[in-house]
């Protein structure tokens, strides 16, 4: 092998590197960012069905906020398929909606956190259950925290096996 065809695999190699650090620079970026939009979502549309509804009919709306997770992880993880080399969205999709799932629950429960601060006239109910005390709020704010880390990981491999390519992945 002479120097040029040396010279030639190694720029390539370092081409492939400079690549996946600059997607996974995106997929961080989009991840974080579309978390927080989300999150910001769910905890209004979550302060709205307190605000608007009994606390029966709130029960049923309350589950409608996965539908805006559902409708956001799929325009993410749409978008950020065309940026990726074929076959690689089931991989790099798991951790951008990883990323995303965590910033959402975090600016979910941040929120909830702030809205039983600020509205104390306002009773948050969980699973039927009045949130009467500081302890309550709290520990239904890491209650949500963890359910809506969970479905948003769940939610993101649903979307993932609709979108990823037919062949196997790298």
């Amino acid at each position: 092998m002479d120097i040029a065809q040396e010279n030639n695999r190694t720029t390539a190699s370092q081409n492939k590197r400079e690549r996946k650090e600059i997607v996974d620079k995106i997929s961080y970026r989009k991840g974080i960012t579309n978390g927080i939009f989300l999150g910001v979502t769910i905890a209004i549309f979550s302060l709205l069905v307190e605000l608007a509804a009994s606390s029966e009919a709130a029960a049923y709306f309350k589950p409608a906020k996965y539908l805006f997770m559902l409708g956001a992880f799929y325009y993410t993880l749409k978008n950020y398929k065309k940026t990726l080399p074929k076959g690689e969205i089931f991989k790099r999709g798991a951790v951008l909606g990883i990323y995303m799932s965590i910033t959402t629950a975090l600016v979910v429960f941040g929120l909830m956190a702030l809205f039983q601060v600020v509205l104390p006239g306002v009773e948050f109910s969980k699973y039927t259950e009045e949130i009467d005390s500081a302890s309550k709020a709290i520990f239904f704010d890491w209650i949500l925290l963890v359910e809506t880390f969970v479905f948003g990981i769940i939610i993101s491999f649903i979307v993932l096996q609709g979108i990823k390519d037919t062949n196997r992945t790298k």
